[in-house]
């Protein structure tokens, strides 16, 4: 349930972060607590599904990549790096596919969670950049970026070096 909020939450955030960028923020940072509470409980409840864990990998994505295009779109980010993020994730979801074609999962690994916390502190930084369009902040943003964008390649390297042998069989 939380994770169809998640998406719900998209389009009133896009819409706001022109007008209203604070307001914008508060549902983001909503929006990311119920990523966290969602996983929260369907540990605690024993209710992890398939269908659950796809959900909310395709809320997550949705949520970035929409989020990040709008800021690409206001030249707040190279689209350079948005491009490096939208190929990491169509490379790891279709070598989940193939594995899924064999009968095998692979499931969320250590970096690719990094790489979300890393594009998720990236996001709320970029709607304040949006309130507070300050220097010290505008750099600590790009910093953020870039190493988000180094997560995202190291990641995508660690998944095809784990995920790669389970396609072989």
């Amino acid at each position: 349930m939380l994770t169809i909020l998640r998406l719900f939450l998209i389009l009133p955030i896009l819409l706001l972060l022109d007008s209203q960028p604070v307001i914008a923020l508060i549902l983001l940072i909503v929006a990311l607590l119920t990523d966290t509470a969602d996983g929260i409980i369907a540990r605690k409840t024993n209710t992890i599904t398939k269908l659950g864990t796809f959900l909310d990998h395709f809320a997550d994505k949705i949520l970035v990549h929409v989020l990040l295009l709008y800021f690409v779109v206001i030249d707040s980010i190279s689209a350079i790096a948005f491009g490096t993020f939208l190929i990491r994730d169509f490379l790891v979801l279709g070598i989940r596919h193939l594995a899924t074609q064999k009968g095998k999962e692979i499931p969320s690994m250590s970096l690719g969670k990094i790489k979300f916390i890393g594009q998720s502190i990236l996001l709320v930084l970029l709607v304040l950049t949006l309130i507070y369009p300050d220097g010290w902040l505008i750099v600590t943003t790009q910093i953020v970026l870039w190493a988000s964008v180094a997560l995202a390649v190291l990641s995508a390297a660690q998944i095809v070096t784990k995920g790669w042998p389970a396609l072989k069989d």
